[in-house]
């Protein structure tokens, strides 16, 4: 992923989840793998888009189209939220 579609903050995001499920009290060894499928229900969605837009950004696109990329990029509610929206059958990220 190049810089300017938010790798450093894509990262740090990653880590944000992990903490949020992981760090809990409750965890333990028969959870894990549960807890990784939550964490991979978000993340592959979220990475592959974030995939998408890079491969977008070598082409000329619309102002409004680059409008909704950033704000794809930059409006994550954090993993819990996008798995109680998953949960709820909602969009995970609206833009």
């Amino acid at each position: 992923m190049t810089p300017h579609q938010a790798q450093i903050g894509t990262q740090l995001k990653m880590r944000e989840g992990l903490h949020a499920l992981l760090g809990e009290a409750n965890v333990g060894r028969d959870s894990v793998p549960k807890l990784l499928k939550d964490y991979d229900r978000v993340r592959r969605p979220r990475a592959s888009q974030i995939q998408n837009t890079t491969r977008q950004a070598h082409h000329q696109v619309a102002p409004e189209q680059i409008y909704s990329n950033s704000m794809y990029n930059w409006t994550y509610p954090g993993m819990k939220e996008c798995l109680r929206r998953l949960n709820a059958g909602e969009v995970m990220i609206e833009v």
